[in-house]
């Protein structure tokens, strides 16, 4: 995985969750993750590491919690296996 384009798509998507200029549509994340096999055990993971860096960069209660929310509710489109 390219570490810096990693960066640049999930802050691009962080940014979509908080109402930013960046968008994905929901079709087009099934397609860009369809091939990975994300499993519900990583979906998870990755939403602890998004909730808790958030958290660590003192991000307001509620908007973590949207963001998770947020980032939950695409689990159908993104878990494959």
């Amino acid at each position: 995985t390219n570490m810096e384009r990693q960066i640049d798509h999930q802050t691009k998507f962080i940014s979509q969750l908080l109402g930013g200029p960046a968008e994905y549509t929901d079709s087009h994340l099934q397609k860009v993750h369809a091939h990975m096999r994300i499993t519900d055990k990583h979906f998870d993971m990755i939403k602890d590491i998004l909730c808790d860096t958030l958290e660590d960069f003192d991000l307001d209660d509620g908007h973590v919690e949207f963001v998770g929310g947020e980032f939950e509710r695409r689990r159908g489109i993104i878990v494959s296996t």
